[in-house]
């Protein structure tokens, strides 16, 4: 019994007749799947381990923004891994999200606040990256 893999490690080497074969896999700490073959008694034998899923870490900032009521435009900082992807959604329809609606790494989001034709202050969030991002705007007082 041979291999060629070091994260696969023989524990029986050789024997005769009928017999158990047995071998170890070390842990896989990378994010890719691999695959080794063994020889056994000249018969290819294959082992397969998954990845270890890859852990995404994101950061929004700020995560809360303060309007008057004509309305505005601003920005949300994402920082995350190069290979990590993200969303950007606003939940009311008074926000709009005008660029990175999406992307992978760093970024940016634009956004823009409607002007509050309305007494009353209101406040509405979006989705970045998975953090809630609070918009309070104040009321128009004419």
């Amino acid at each position: 019994m041979t291999t060629n893999d070091a994260w696969v490690t023989l524990t029986t080497s050789s024997g005769s007749g009928d017999a158990d074969v047995s071998y170890t896999v070390a842990t896989n700490a990378g994010t890719a799947a691999r695959t080794a073959t063994l020889s056994v008694s000249g018969q290819p034998f294959t082992v397969s381990q998954s990845g270890t899923p890859k852990v995404c870490t994101f950061g929004a900032a700020p995560t809360s923004a303060v309007f008057l009521p004509a309305g505005g435009s601003g920005t949300v900082n994402v920082t995350t891994d190069a290979d990590c992807s993200w969303t950007a959604t606003s939940q009311v329809s008074w926000i709009t999200i005008q660029s990175g609606r999406n992307g992978s790494g760093n970024g940016v989001v634009g956004y823009k606040v409607d002007r509050n034709n309305s007494k009353n202050v209101r406040s509405g969030t979006m989705n970045v990256a998975g953090r809630t991002v609070t918009i309070s705007q104040g009321g128009d007082i004419k």
